[in-house]
């Protein structure tokens, strides 16, 4: 049992020692950018799609913004349009929405809406 203990241990401190040099350089540090300002709410600081009085309508608005690609490193790029598209309640704008957060014209035909299914093609 003590021999089986020792080499456990010995297996552990080896993957330390050749992983750690690895993790240290996956995500460099790099201090935060200053901020001008400090952060105002939402409809107050002019955000897109923040004036849109409609919940399904803003959250389809912010499902198609682009997510901003100019970060340091791939941990900071986020797309949460996907989860824009699950705050829709109308089944219809909800399946427009997926359709374009994942870029996929054929899920098109799924909007039952004619006048939301040719919006939907038309953005292709």
């Amino acid at each position: 049992m003590r021999l089986i203990k020792e080499r456990c241990l010995m297996a552990v401190l080896a993957g330390f020692i050749v992983l750690l040099p690895n993790l240290a350089k996956a995500d460099p540090s790099q201090p935060p950018p200053a901020q001008a300002e400090p952060a105002k709410s939402a409809p107050a600081a002019g955000l897109p799609c923040s004036d849109i009085p409609d919940p399904d309508k803003a959250n389809l608005c912010r499902a198609k913004l682009k997510p901003d690609e100019e970060n340091a490193n791939r941990y900071q790029v986020k797309d949460h349009r996907s989860y824009y598209c699950s705050l829709i309640k109308n089944r219809d704008m909800q399946t427009y929405c997926y359709a374009i957060a994942s870029h996929n014209k054929t899920m098109c035909g799924d909007v039952i809406d004619k006048a939301l299914e040719a919006e939907c093609n038309s953005s292709f």
